[in-house]
């Protein structure tokens, strides 16, 4: 990475961190973008490593260089030999690019970063060991194993990471029981992402709006069955679903497929209403879904099943919540005859999102993390 500062000129980097971030996924990655931007404008030199960059989700590229390691299923599940390999390809990356700090953005790059021995911190997108308790059934001996298996791996994890970084206030809460430096960093948009979305305009027909899947099968604990259903029987407006390509159209749902980043931003902003319906679980108060603060940028008000607490807590009496499926209908219903009527709601929600729903107020909470 010394090599590479030359591009952006060496001296803005002279006493910069060399960040390499390290994702299991890889990009596109909203969280890992917006990251990335944060150590770029503190100042630091900014590398990614994963399985896949060809396409990014921000308008631009924070990375001065990037390189490919793949996780396997293997690897994920500790099989020795996929294991050695990973650790083998990890040595020869950070012999190349000479990270200060590794921004390790999920249980099995930060498991990595423990046996290469190098300065970490832990951006816990999911709280990963509980999410798996959520998604294992009695007789689902996988899940069960990856359960048991992930929170032995965070325990050192998280007694050896320089700062854990979590999505809410529950997720913190959990991790301060086992070190020291814990940090909340929401999952908003930076300014770069919603600067081209204009105001919201009146519509008489009232448009919801869900990002996400309604097909089966669901995560436990993001179960929408049902939904499409609601709206095809008609009394509730209409709903676009935004990310679901097994999804089809059908009278009064509309359905996109995946849209970049960008284009999913505009169509939001055509709606009047953003869901967040998923069916009641325990693990939603650990949840802080980035969808909730993009409708809220995007000029919608904002519906969530009351048992998503983080949100409830973050937009206040800006957000309307239901028990149930049943009575997000009847709360549809209500608002159905006057949705032109909800414009300076919708513009008040906006002016409120770009004010205070801004990923850029917490650059300097990633610049203490990275701080020992």
């Amino acid at each position: 990475m010394r090599g590479l500062t030359d591009k952006y000129g060496v001296s803005e980097y002279a006493n910069a961190l060399r960040v390499l971030h390290l994702s299991h996924a890889g990009l596109p990655d909203e969280r890992v973008e917006r990251a990335a931007w944060s150590s770029r404008l503190n100042g630091d030199e900014v590398c990614f490593a994963g399985p896949k960059f060809e396409e990014l989700s921000l308008p631009s590229d924070p990375f001065l260089a990037k390189q490919r390691i793949v996780f396997s299923l293997g690897s994920n599940l500790g099989e020795p030999l996929s294991t050695s390999r990973l650790d083998k390809r990890f040595k020869r990356i950070i012999s190349e690019a000479k990270p200060d700090l590794v921004h390790a953005h999920d249980i099995f790059a930060a498991r990595l970063a423990v046996r290469a021995h190098v300065p970490f911190v832990y951006d816990d997108h999911e709280y990963w060991s509980r999410e798996a308790t959520a998604n294992a059934g009695l007789l689902d001996l996988s899940a069960t194993y990856k359960s048991m298996l992930w929170s032995s791996w965070e325990h050192s994890v998280l007694c050896q990471a320089q700062a854990t970084i979590v999505v809410s206030e529950p997720t913190a809460a959990e991790h301060a029981k086992r070190t020291r430096k814990v940090y909340i960093v929401p999952n908003f948009p930076r300014k770069a992402e919603i600067q081209s979305i204009s105001k919201p305009e009146q519509g008489e027909e009232l448009r919801s709006v869900y990002v996400g899947t309604c097909t089966a099968p669901f995560t436990r604990f993001r179960d929408t069955s049902g939904l499409t259903d609601m709206f095809q029987k008609g009394g509730v407006g209409s709903l676009t679903v935004i990310g679901d390509n097994r999804l089809r159209s059908a009278p009064s749902v509309v359905s996109t497929g995946r849209l970049s980043h960008s284009e999913m931003m505009r169509t939001m902003s055509g709606c009047h209403l953003g869901l967040v319906p998923w069916k009641k679980h325990w693990f939603h108060p650990y949840c802080n879904p980035n969808k909730a603060y993009e409708y809220a940028h995007a000029g919608c008000l904002v519906m969530v099943t009351s048992s998503l607490t983080q949100v409830r807590s973050t937009l206040a009496d800006r957000c309307m919540t239901f028990e149930d499926q049943d009575a997000m209908v009847s709360m549809l219903s209500e608002l159905k005859p006057r949705a032109g009527d909800l414009i300076e709601q919708r513009q008040d929600m906006q002016a409120y999102a770009r004010d205070n729903l801004i990923w850029d107020k917490y650059d300097s909470v990633l610049k203490e993390a990275y701080t020992r």
